[in-house]
């Protein structure tokens, strides 16, 4: 097995992170701009965002558990930052639910 293969999963995992927490913080700033000073744009422009991040997040999680097949020693890792990158859902349900209310 060469260097890259072994690399591989890690930075994977590192990557997913990153966009996830990211994903939550960008996520977190329109929904906190757009309660405190309410305007279609600041709608519009979070909800494009939302889409887009939604895209990414579950190709991140494909990766995931692709990587988590391939790489068994790394299993365990790699499905944990799967978890943690859906947790992102649940949060964006409850801003949407907080600003539908």
């Amino acid at each position: 097995m060469d260097k890259e293969a072994i690399f591989w999963p890690i930075q994977l995992e590192y990557t997913s992170k990153y966009i996830g927490i990211a994903s939550f913080a960008i996520g977190t700033l329109f929904f906190t701009a757009y309660l405190t000073a309410p305007s279609a744009e600041v709608f519009r422009l979070g909800f494009i965002y939302v889409v887009g991040a939604s895209l990414v997040n579950s190709v991140m999680i494909f990766l995931l558990l692709i990587g988590a097949i391939i790489f068994k020693p790394h299993q365990g890792r790699l499905f944990k930052t799967a978890l943690a990158i859906l947790l992102n859902i649940p949060i964006a349900i409850g801003y949407l639910w907080i600003l539908f209310s």
